[in-house]
């Protein structure tokens, strides 16, 4: 189960039970840590993902190495890894 989900999980524990946040992430095993978590989206990410869906629509056969290779084309400056990461 990822983060995101277990985060909601241990709100909907503490909604539904009234437990607190300590006993709902130790029965969800998410830390505590994990659950205060804020995820931050980098500003250009939206950009990408759209200049990414771009590529695919014309270039549907292409893997995101390829990919990776026409976004720096298009002067993006963008690690093969991070396309990946948005890939998936």
């Amino acid at each position: 189960m990822s983060p995101s989900r277990k985060r909601a999980a241990v709100d909907e524990l503490q909604q539904s039970h009234s437990v607190s946040e300590r006993r709902a992430c130790q029965v969800v095993g998410q830390p505590r840590s994990g659950q205060r978590y804020t995820p931050q989206v980098p500003d250009d990410e939206p950009r990408l993902v759209a200049d990414m869906l771009q590529v695919v629509r014309e270039f549907s056969r292409y893997g995101y190495r390829m990919v990776t290779h026409k976004l720096r084309q298009k002067d993006w400056t963008v690690n093969a890894k991070r396309v990946y990461r948005l890939w998936h």
